[in-house]
């Protein structure tokens, strides 16, 4: 479902910024060229993935490779696609182990929410959630279009949403034995026996 939205949105965003470009430079044409020229390069990526499991690798762009998986080889491209350009370099065992990451960013993030809107104290993990998703939702639907599988900073963004769950998580433990520990206190002395405590008569 994500890819389905990720791929018509980058669809729609690419060919309104080719369009652009091509008509500013008067030159219509050039539009459904670039466009057969990325879909060629989707095609290497998915011959290559389907001949080796793990991929072409990360130089898999040169004139032998496309002389061989190529549809037309005189077109020498890159992916355009962080999808594409993953699964031609890492095969579908890498775009599987990518898509994961990404899925379980996602999760991450949304335990983030949870715990942020059940605990006042912990609202900023909320908003670090949700700043996180909607990175991530930019990062993949203006990836469809781009290689941009290794930018780092989506890593950076996947990697703070990880350890600021850990820091929630490690906050609560810590709290909970001394909340445990009041309770248990109120439950076996009678008010007046409480320390600290007036007793109202």
């Amino acid at each position: 479902l994500f890819l389905g939205i990720f791929a018509v949105l980058g669809l729609a965003s690419s060919v309104a910024l080719i369009l652009r470009r091509t008509v500013a430079r008067g030159q219509p044409h050039a539009v459904i060229d670039n466009l057969i020229d990325r879909i060629n390069a989707w095609w290497v990526a998915w011959n290559i993935a389907m001949d080796r499991i793990t991929g072409g690798g990360f130089m898999m762009y040169r004139p032998d490779v496309m002389a061989k998986y190529a549809p037309d080889p005189t077109q020498n491209r890159a992916a355009h696609s962080i999808y594409f350009q993953v699964m031609g370099e890492q095969g579908f065992i890498g775009l599987a182990l990518f898509l994961s990451i990404g899925v379980l960013t996602w999760l991450t993030c949304r335990k983030l929410i949870k715990i942020g809107r059940a605990t006042p104290g912990d609202k900023w993990a909320a908003d670090l959630g949700a700043m996180v998703q909607v990175s991530m939702v930019g990062f993949g639907v203006g990836g469809a279009f781009l290689s941009l599988a290794w930018y780092d900073l989506p890593y950076y963004l996947m990697a703070i949403a990880v350890l600021a769950l850990d820091v929630v998580r490690r906050q609560q433990t810590q709290a909970a034995p001394v909340t445990t520990a009041g309770a248990q206190l109120e439950r076996r002395l009678p008010d007046r026996q409480l320390p600290g405590r007036a007793v109202l008569k």
